[in-house]
């Protein structure tokens, strides 16, 4: 029943160049489409951005779940980099003033120092996590596109997708 779920939310043709995806807000995708590309493209985008019927291949979408949850790294590394620039800002400021305030400045260069490296980490682990499910993601992708654009000839006839992208 859970892959049914996930299956629901797979597109054909989100991007231009990628044939089927794991969206995860769909809507929000929609209002980037008419809003951000060129008027020419956006009837066609919005015909063939639409949900997969049938059953894609489980290992893709088995790597492609694991794909999405990349943001949520991501969004760590946001996080503590927002606490990294509002420390910063502390230590710029501290900076300024440095030879009246120079304890001042030592304190935020500790924090700086702190802050970053936890940034840093944050961001290597987002990356990581990133890199290793983009290959994982990319190897589903590869090994069961036979069956993917069997799916796509029967659920998007007419389609004017030429193997690599839409054409406009």
């Amino acid at each position: 029943m859970a892959e049914k779920k996930a299956i629901k939310r797979f597109y054909w043709h989100c991007h231009h160049n990628i044939l089927v995806e794991y969206v995860y807000d769909y809507q929000e995708r929609v209002n980037y489409i008419k809003q951000e590309k060129p008027a020419n493209e956006i009837d066609t985008r919005l015909r063939l951005f639409k949900p997969v019927k049938g059953e894609l291949p489980k290992a893709y979408a088995k790597a492609c779940k694991a794909y999405a949850k990349v943001p949520k790294a991501c969004k760590a590394y946001a996080k503590v980099r927002k606490a990294y620039d509002k420390v910063r800002k502390a230590y710029d400021k501290a900076y300024d003033k440095v030879y009246k305030v120079r304890e001042a400045h030592d304190k935020a260069r500790e924090a700086h120092d702190k802050a970053y490296d936890k940034a840093r980490e944050a961001h290597d682990k987002a990356y990581e996590a990133h890199d290793k499910a983009y290959e994982a993601y990319n190897k589903a992708y590869i090994e069961n596109m036979p069956a993917i654009l069997a799916l796509h000839a029967i659920e998007c006839p007419n389609c004017s997708w030429d193997g690599k992208k839409i054409k406009f």
